[in-house]
Formats: C-alpha cells, sequence, structure tokens
C-alpha cells in the first residue's frame, strides 16, 4: 500500500493536493486533521538518512534464515485453520 503524508495549511476552506499518477483512476480515503501545533515535525537530511542506513543495525544470516523459514510457512495457512 502506498501512503502519503502531506502537511499544507487550509485556504478558502479547501486544500488542493497534488498526487502522483499512480493513484489515478483509484478510490482513496482522505483523513484531515489540524496540525497541533507544539509538535514539531522535522524533516532528515539525505546525508543523514543515508548515515543512518550504512550505520543502523542488520540482521544476521541466521535471522534472514529464520525469517524466510516463516514466511515459507505462512505460504501453507489457509483461513479457514485459522
Amino acid at each position: 500500500m502506498e501512503a502519503i503524508r502531506i502537511l499544507t495549511t487550509v485556504k478558502d476552506n479547501g486544500i488542493a493536493l497534488e498526487l502522483p499518477i499512480s493513484f489515478e483512476n483509484k478510490e482513496v480515503e482522505v483523513i484531515v486533521l489540524p496540525l497541533d501545533s507544539s509538535v514539531h515535525v522535522g524533516s532528515v537530511k539525505k546525508e543523514e538518512f543515508l548515515r543512518f542506513l550504512k550505520d543502523g543495525p542488520t540482521l544476521s544470516d541466521e535471522e534472514l534464515h529464520r525469517i524466510d523459514a516463516v514466511k515459507k510457512e505462512f505460504r501453507h495457512w489457509t483461513f479457514d485453520e485459522y
């Protein structure tokens, strides 16, 4: 599922949204919430984000194998059984 978060200001009791082409001819849900001005949503610089990805935690080979095993098991599940 693709989700988009847009912070904008209401003008003349309305807002205008420009969405990616992937949303064309699709039904979407729009939820409008007033922004709490005491909460600041900051942006992250590209360099900081890339450093986080590079230096962040990684999964061991054993953990990756366990994840694959669970995914394979899930493929055999049916809704009638659970």
